[in-house]
């Protein structure tokens, strides 16, 4: 299914007049997530009473398609991808 939104997106970018374009699984504030569970560094002995979030996909350019500013911290990139350690964020 990647390899699909993939090409999806490399067509609708070379689009005249797209400046940017994304995919995500649920809009803002649509309502509808993957719910996850997390457990927060420190609190491993509470693992069996974990804790749920709610999860949305996005992609890179997310935030430049939808015209949000990025305040702090690094945006997405096409080389962020699930499994990945997590890069240019404080420890």
């Amino acid at each position: 299914m990647d390899a699909f939104y993939e090409a999806l997106l490399t067509r609708t970018r070379a689009l005249p007049g797209v400046s940017y374009a994304t995919t995500t699984y649920s809009a803002p504030l649509f309502g509808t997530c993957f719910n996850t569970t997390v457990v927060p560094e420190g609190l491993e002995e509470k693992a069996d009473d974990p804790i749920w979030v709610g999860t949305v996909i996005i992609r890179d350019d997310y935030f430049a398609t939808n015209s949000i500013p990025l305040l702090e911290g690094k945006d997405f990139t096409a080389a962020d991808r699930l499994g990945d350690p997590p890069r240019g964020h404080r420890q």
